[in-house]
């Protein structure tokens, strides 16, 4: 069966579209295209970008999108399979020493080992039991026995350390569905706006109109950085969010939303990936 990227590049070159025409119609980087057609997912962007880019691509090929996020899921869990069978790989192999002689026994060297005199090998007398050679023989043994309790103590320091990074980054990554944009351009208004929040309240509600299919909407609200809001929303579709004081609403299509705010209409004079911050009585520098 067709991967991903073959059935997508299949589509788009059966309708005699190029890569150039396709980002200008989806607003998607050109690259971003052609690293979807070579199943290439990893490129430098947060994970719900990945999957709305991939979907947005797939509706404009007129793919069967449910079908292409299903086997694009599929790559993702058996990448995750892959890697965490080579971790296992890693930490499960442990190279322990050979096994030592006995000091002060037949097989060790001298000065150690069982004096013969020569020509009367068969009368080799044993060292006695419980003296210097079985000394050493014992703290040998203790050293072996620290050297593997160290390894197996670091062995699990280092799991456990790889575990709370990747806890670390999962728990990043799922409080924050969308990374942070650098400020975009003022948002234009149809009434001067102000810059600082009213002293009487700092409670207040504002809607958010969808004027296209908009693929990702996302409020964040500054004084807690509290998530408000996140998902995509079809064209005509409205969102009224109560907030306390000033929040950030980011968008992969800034331009085809409409915040309404007291009375006033505020849009993006930005087109994609933009973020307009609005405090309590208009947008914001």
């Amino acid at each position: 069966m067709a991967s991903i990227g073959e059935r997508l590049e299949e589509a788009r070159k059966r309708q005699g579209i190029s890569l150039r025409e396709a980002a200008e119609a989806t607003k998607i980087r050109s690259d971003f295209l052609q690293s979807l057609e070579n199943n290439q997912f990893e490129f430098d962007l947060p994970d719900v970008y990945r999957r709305g880019f991939l979907k947005l691509y797939a509706r404009f090929l007129k793919l069967d999108t449910e079908k292409v996020m299903t086997d694009y899921n599929a790559v993702l869990l058996g990448s995750s399979k892959v890697a965490k069978r080579e971790n296992r790989e890693v930490f499960g192999r442990m190279d322990l020493p050979e096994s030592t002689k006995p000091i002060g026994g037949a097989d060790s060297e001298p000065p150690f080992g069982a004096h013969q005199h020569p020509g009367r090998a068969s009368e080799a007398r044993p060292a006695p039991s419980g003296g210097p050679a079985d000394a050493m023989e014992t703290q040998s043994d203790s050293g072996l026995y620290w050297k593997i309790g160290l390894i197996f103590v670091g062995g699990f320091a280092i799991v456990g350390l790889i575990f709370l990074l990747v806890q670390a980054i999962v728990g990043g990554s799922s409080g924050d569905d969308a990374a942070p944009l650098p400020d975009q351009p003022v948002a234009s208004s149809d009434a001067e706006p102000t810059t600082a929040a009213t002293n009487d309240s700092n409670r207040g509600a504002f809607k958010i109109i969808a004027n296209d299919d908009v693929l990702n909407v996302m409020v964040r609200q500054d004084i807690d950085r509290k998530k408000l809001f996140g998902q995509s929303m079809s064209a005509g579709e409205e969102i009224t969010i109560d907030r306390e004081g000033p929040v950030r609403v980011v968008s992969s299509d800034i331009d085809k939303i409409t915040i309404e705010l007291n009375g006033k209409r505020i849009t993006s004079p930005s087109s994609g990936i933009g973020q307009i911050k609005l405090g309590m009585q208009g947008p914001e520098n």
